[in-house]
């Protein structure tokens, strides 16, 4: 059998002891990165159920913004069906008050009752048409405000949200 020489020896030695440190230092680096892998899967997959929340925060927004819009709308086509209907039966009922004036001649104070009457019956539509349009108002302002109420709770709901994500 050879002998080694106390230089090679030495150097045998210390090849040994450097092999040995590096699988030591293998064996404690793969934990590690095992780890780090699982971090940067569960803040992926935390990032990705953040991402579909906030999404389903903003759609349900958009909904609830949607059905407002759709409210005022049918509030507008009402009124405006509401005061359809008021100007046609103003008409007619000026066209009665128009009959009645030519059936009545010339009788003594029949123009005047007649203007009377249809002075009458524009007061009535002038003031039903306030009515509607202040309720039409007081409509739209609710709306208005329910859409402020709205967006305010959305942008607490983003805050919490955010704060809740680490953000």
């Amino acid at each position: 059998m050879a002998r080694l020489s106390a230089r090679s020896f030495h150097r045998l030695a210390v090849f040994a002891v450097a092999g040995g440190l590096m699988a030591a230092g293998m064996a404690q680096a793969q934990p590690d990165m095992q780890q780090r892998m699982q971090r940067e899967q569960q803040d992926a997959q935390m990032r990705m159920q953040r991402d579909q929340q906030r999404q389903q925060m903003d759609q349900q927004f958009r909904q609830q913004q949607m059905q407002l819009d759709q409210q005022r709308e049918q509030m507008r086509m009402q009124r405006d069906q509401q005061r359809q209907q008021m100007d046609q039966q103003f008409r007619q009922q000026n066209m009665q008050l128009d009959q009645q004036a030519r059936q009545m001649g010339n009788q003594p104070g029949g123009r005047e009752q007649i203007e009377r009457q249809r002075e009458q019956i524009r007061q009535q539509r002038d003031q039903q048409a306030q009515q509607m349009d202040q309720q039409f108002r007081q409509q739209q302002d609710q709306l208005g405000q329910q859409r402020m109420q709205m967006q305010q709770q959305q942008q607490q709901q983003m805050q919490q949200f955010g704060q809740g994500w680490g953000r």
